[in-house]
């Protein structure tokens, strides 16, 4: 009797080990959160590596919904286009340079014709807030996908369009990030439309 119990015991508690739970919590590297500066004010200097591929007069009208946690971000326009986000680019408060995604590798500086507006008062912490843009475990490159009224799925809302290095879709990230564990985790839409799994966020930027 002691035999059969021993012999019960031991692969079940193997079994434990190896549930996907365990391995993902002892697995999984935590997420690299980072911040992206596209200017230097004091030095009035931009980061060497955007270049600036075309400069513009513009306005701002409201802190960034892109990169909402950040203070110095905002939503502007020039024409009909609207940019967002758009950092401070000069310590005078006179110009904004926009850059689409914190990979980009281009940026548009905008001469502003007003005064800048009053950040929002309610804005979340920097890191509670919604990150600029998302680097999966999977090598996907994921960017807000919309600053205005987004769709949905499953009742949670898109918040990022996903694409791999060679442009390729890679699928859209919907609802809240999961930061109850040092690795984040978000559910990304697959090639099953009706099942939507969790993929670890590998880099968040802000």
């Amino acid at each position: 009797m002691r035999r059969f119990v021993l012999a019960v015991l031991v692969p079940f508690a193997m079994l434990l080990a190896a549930t996907p739970a365990a391995l993902h919590a002892g697995g999984a590297a935590p997420t690299d959160v980072r911040l992206r500066v596209v200017f230097m004010l004091y030095t009035q200097q931009l980061n060497p590596n955007l270049q600036l591929v075309d400069q513009l007069s513009g306005s701002c009208f409201a802190g960034s919904l892109a990169d909402p946690g950040r203070g110095d971000a905002y939503r502007c326009s020039s024409g009909n286009r609207i940019y967002d986000p758009c950092f401070l680019a000069a310590a005078d408060l006179s110009a904004v340079a926009c850059v689409q995604t914190p990979w980009a590798s281009e940026a548009t500086l905008l001469s502003l014709s007003d005064a800048l507006p009053p950040r929002n008062a309610n804005r979340p912490p920097l890191l509670q807030a919604l990150p600029w843009g998302l680097e999966l475990a999977n090598g996907a490159f994921c960017s807000v996908a919309s600053t205005g009224a987004g769709g949905a799925i499953a009742g949670e809302r898109i918040n990022y369009g996903c694409t791999f290095a060679d442009g390729s879709d890679a699928g859209q990230v919907v609802g809240e990030i999961d930061r109850s564990q040092a690795n984040w985790r978000v559910f990304l839409t697959g090639a099953d439309p009706w099942v939507i799994g969790q993929t670890d966020v590998a880099v968040a930027w802000y």
